[in-house]
This record gives C-alpha cells, sequence and structure tokens, in this order.
C-alpha cells in the first residue's frame, strides 16, 4: 500500500460484479472493468481509496456498500487487493 505523504494510505481494491451488471456498477464506482472471466461470468474493478491505517477492510465494505446499489452482487477479492 502506497502513502500519500500526508499520514494516508492508498488502498488499491478489486471489486467483481456480474457481467450482466458491470455497466449500472461502472457508473456508481466511477470506473471501467479492467478485467472479464468468462467461466464465472463476473466483471472485475479496480478502486482506489485512502485510510489512515493498513488493513482497513471495515472501511472498504463500509464505502462499497454506499456506493453500490443494494441489488448488485458485488464482492472484494482481498487476495488481490492491497489494503
Amino acid at each position: 500500500m502506497k502513502s500519500n505523504g500526508f499520514g494516508s494510505y492508498i488502498q488499491e481494491i478489486v471489486v467483481h460484479v456480474p457481467q450482466a451488471q458491470a455497466e449500472e456498477a461502472a457508473k456508481a464506482l466511477r470506473a471501467q472493468p479492467f478485467a472479464q472471466n468468462a467461466e464465472s461470468g463476473r466483471s472485475f474493478f479496480r478502486i482506489e481509496r485512502l485510510t489512515r491505517k493498513q488493513g482497513d477492510d471495515e472501511g472498504v465494505v463500509f464505502d462499497l456498500s454506499h456506493d453500490l446499489p443494494a441489488h448488485i452482487d458485488w464482492a472484494v477479492d482481498w487476495g488481490q487487493s492491497d489494503y
């Protein structure tokens, strides 16, 4: 995780959603999918967010649950994320 130089860290979070919901998720996240998996039928987004502490997974989930519409079936790929 990178420091922004002002006491915060930049997290890189990988989120995946069903391909059918990718367009709506792209609008909500203000990002475009960087990958799609035909086998799982999921689209993958990489987003950045600021945090004051490393390992802030609760903040990630809180923000995503407010940023994405409730009906979108999203999940964080923690193994690919840097938090």
